[in-house]
């Protein structure tokens, strides 16, 4: 039986016990990491960190003053732009509270409605007395074929 439980735990071992090839893999990957890169990203981020600290410090004052000094005609465009802007706002705020302006929308809505099914209506009652007339005439001439049959 002890042979058997052996046997069942060298089986377990082997299917999950996956620590001796982790370390191994986490070994090669510092040795990776520390000989052969060594302190190079390091040292890369250090010299972004300072090219963009000196972009921020100079670079951008720099160009805010350049923008303001070539391009003042800009940005007074760009101003009475935003000023047009708020003045559309404010309109069309007061038009959208205006309720007479809704109410006679409505309005005419309902009336287009109404005219829309009166055409309708309109419509049906020509249809069906151009049907009734039709009707007529075939008889009229069926009447009068008769006769003429007759006649003969």
């Amino acid at each position: 039986m002890s042979e058997l439980f052996k046997g069942i735990n060298s089986i377990w071992f082997r299917l999950f016990d996956h620590r001796g090839f982790l370390n191994g893999e986490i070994q090669y990957l510092l040795r990776e990491l520390e000989q052969k890169r060594s302190d190079k990203e390091v040292q890369e981020l250090f010299t972004i960190l300072e090219n963009i600290t000196n972009i921020r410090d100079t670079q951008i004052n720099h160009a805010k003053q350049l923008i303001d000094s070539l391009y003042p005609p800009a940005r007074v465009d760009l101003g009475q732009a935003l000023q047009t802007a708020k003045a559309i706002e404010d309109i069309e705020a007061k038009y959208k509270e205006n309720t007479a302006l809704v109410d006679s929308r409505q309005k005419r809505q309902l009336e287009w409605e109404q005219f829309i099914e009166g055409i309708s209506d309109n419509c049906l009652q020509i249809d069906k007395k151009f049907e009734l007339e039709e009707e007529k005439l075939k008889d009229f001439y069926k009447d009068l074929q008769q006769k003429l049959q007759l006649d003969k």
